[in-house]
């Protein structure tokens, strides 16, 4: 009876055994399967976020492309010059108009004429009066017996413009206004009235 329990139980006991290990092993099995979906699982965004930057990297590269070849295809164009805007015409005069005044000399150069003309009785004037003044300024250094030179130390006046004073020449002189207080200078050294003297010369 013992025989036929012992040979009962061994065969109970191996295969208990069997399923242990059968058992233990699938229990690993599962266990290591659910550590890889765990890991797979928790590694599941940052994968997704990768290949979504990847994604977006080469749309934005190929749009930057894209418009690139767009630009240089492009033709510049410039804006049109505009056509140039003519003046009216002045219309002709009639042949039986009365002609302008003083001739078809234009307004600007009646002036112009106008000026030059008044410019060279000016100049006359002034010639006339120089002499006058000249011969005042001669005699009275003569009648005092003072030497040009020495006009020249006290009155710092050049010889040539002593000269010119008493000869009643403008060439060798400056402009007008110097002249006039020249001859108040001079005129003033020789105890003449200078102010009088000087302003009868024109300016």
């Amino acid at each position: 009876m013992c025989r036929t329990l012992m040979q009962t139980n061994h065969p109970f006991r191996a295969t208990s055994s069997a399923e242990y290990a059968l058992i233990v092993g699938s229990g690993v099995g599962a266990a290591a399967s659910l550590a890889v979906q765990q890991l797979a699982i928790a590694s599941l965004p940052v994968t997704m976020l990768v290949a979504m930057g990847l994604l977006n990297r080469y749309r934005l590269d190929s749009r930057v492309e894209q418009h690139l070849a767009d630009d240089s295809n492009a033709e510049v164009r410039l804006p049109e010059p505009s056509a140039p805007q003519q003046s009216p015409a002045t219309p002709a005069p009639e042949m039986g108009s009365h002609a302008p005044f003083f001739g078809s000399t234009p307004r600007a150069g009646f002036a112009s004429n106008l000026a030059n003309a008044g410019l060279e009785v000016l100049q006359e004037a002034q010639q006339k009066a120089l002499q006058s003044i000249g011969q005042i300024l001669h005699q009275a250094r003569s009648e005092q017996q003072l030497s040009l030179e020495g006009v020249y130390m006290q009155t710092y006046i050049q010889l040539h413009q002593l000269r010119a004073m008493e000869a009643g020449d403008l060439s060798d002189l400056p402009q007008p206004f110097y002249v006039q207080r020249l001859i108040q200078k001079y005129a003033q050294h020789l105890g003449l009235d200078g102010k009088a003297i000087a302003a009868s010369f024109p300016l």
